[in-house]
């Protein structure tokens, strides 16, 4: 069981909810109105009514939210690629610099001479998809994680071929439109959007079988005489399907057609057997593969738990921590700025990610900092003091790394210290005696522990070794 998921298109969505027991609920809904406050009401009634408020779940974008673009273009160095791909970027959606968000997935050569390189560029108008986030995080409705929903189908279809070298063709049948793609070598050849969607007209299945025929045809020409092998459907059902497989028979020879939705979906379980073809169409968005584009550095970070337990810590700690609650504040707010002018300036997704990834560093330190305070708020400490007495019993010859503070298993409270002191044996004795002297002196603590650890840290052209020290908290029983 992973996590719902909430295919999204400009008409409608979708939404799949699937239990422990392998239980699955699944709705389609389309928009009255193409508002986007209004569509994200009627989603989060549609959330509501499946039971999954509140809960995080994973948004796979449809094709009318982004543009793609096959591209072949020279190795170049990273800058001046950024600059060409945001260049193209712009052209196709007709749009400024910085009103464009773009991500490309590199695909592997071929072999080693090949000089260009093939690239899938994917293009999002920023002020729409920021737009559209907002009001997601408006309407309580988190998203863990962001993706497009036909390259997560695509990803997982790689994984049904029986090879790396094998031809393959993947199509999706949505709500409102239909995707055929030509995929080898483990790259995207060629791909068409088709107009219509879910149809179970005979009509309809002749029409996509010539488009595969077409496919196939063009494969043949410039692979020199290379053939499909596979063909992978999703979104169809079984009526659906067995027409088409019948349709893509009467053209072509030797080739096989598998139902990718019901390889996806694996056991139905319970639910509604008619909506069992959604079921495999919507859980392939969740397979994460080569193909696979991973939208959540789009994501905002995850500030409100963070801003939920600084809320708490006056209650928990009284007017001692005043101070402290309003750092936390401060640097909540800085954060949020940091991370909303990151999010205004870069247009590639790839250096967005990076660059969130060292925010998300700081603001894991900062989420430790929190749950140390509220941790020792918890049991009635008064924690500055402890930690003024803590800094005090340091000097330069001992360096403090990190404090925690918890119950202790004999009873009571003990904070727990760890830092570095020389590496040179003696001098490292003579630090850590004053470092026990002045704790065991403080009215703050009793049954002081120091000890040097095993190993040995680096940092600048000094070398350092670590040591532990411990002491129970006066008065806290």
């Amino acid at each position: 069981m992973g996590l719902p998921i909430l295919f999204l298109g400009k008409e409608g969505f979708e939404l799949l909810k699937e239990n422990k027991r392998g239980h699955k609920e699944w709705l389609q809904r389309s928009f009255q109105s193409r508002e986007t406050e209004a569509m994200l009401v009627e989603i989060k009634q549609a959330v509501k009514e499946i039971g999954l408020s509140g809960k995080p779940i994973l948004l796979a974008l449809g094709e009318a939210w982004l543009q793609h673009s096959l591209l072949e273009i020279p190795e170049l160095a990273k800058g001046a690629q950024r600059q060409v791909l945001h260049r193209k970027a712009c052209k196709l959606i007709d749009a400024e610099n910085r009103d464009t968000l773009f991500a490309s997935i590199l695909f592997r050569k071929a072999n080693q001479h090949e000089e260009m390189r093939r690239r899938l560029l994917v293009v999002l108008k920023r002020g729409e998809i920021n737009h559209l986030l907002q009001r997601f995080r408006a309407h309580r409705i988190p998203i863990k994680k962001l993706t497009v929903a036909n390259l997560q189908r695509l990803s997982f279809a790689g994984g049904l071929a029986h090879g790396n070298e094998e031809a393959q063709i993947v199509v999706e049948v949505d709500s409102e439109q239909t995707v055929v793609t030509l995929v080898a070598n483990g790259s995207i050849v060629q791909r068409n959007v088709l107009g219509g969607g879910l149809d179970e007209s005979e009509v309809r299945a002749l029409s996509l079988a010539q488009e595969i025929r077409g496919l196939d045809f063009f494969w043949r020409k410039n692979s020199r005489g290379g053939t499909v092998q596979q063909i992978v459907l999703f979104g169809l059902g079984h009526a659906n399907f067995e027409s088409l497989r019948g349709a893509v028979a009467r053209v072509l020879e030797s080739v096989e057609v598998i139902d990718g939705g019901s390889r996806a979906a694996g056991h139905v379980g319970e639910g509604n057997q008619e909506d069992q073809p959604r079921y495999g169409a919507l859980r392939a968005c969740a397979c994460f593969g080569e193909m696979s584009l991973d939208l959540s550095p789009l994501l905002p970070a995850g500030y409100l738990p963070l801003l939920a337990l600084s809320a708490v810590l006056l209650g928990f700690t009284g007017f001692g921590l005043l101070k402290f609650h309003q750092k936390i504040s401060d640097r909540m707010k800085s954060l949020r700025s940091e991370t909303a002018a990151l999010l205004g300036e870069s247009s590639d997704l790839e250096r967005l990610r990076q660059e969130q990834t060292q925010a998300l560093v700081q603001l894991k330190n900062f989420e430790t900092e929190v749950q140390r305070v509220a941790q020792a708020g918890a049991v009635g400490i008064d924690l500055e003091h402890c930690l003024q007495e803590a800094i005090a019993a340091h000097t330069d010859d001992a360096a403090i790394l990190g404090i925690e503070i918890k119950p202790a298993e004999s009873g009571g409270v003990r904070m727990h210290i760890n830092g570095l002191t020389h590496a040179h044996p003696l001098k490292a004795v003579e630090a850590l005696r004053r470092v026990q002297h002045r704790l065991e002196s403080s009215p703050a603590f009793k049954q002081v522990a120091v000890e040097p650890q095993a190993g040995s840290a680096r940092e600048g052209a000094g070398r350092y070794a670590p040591y532990s020290a411990s002491a129970q908290l006066e008065g806290y029983q």
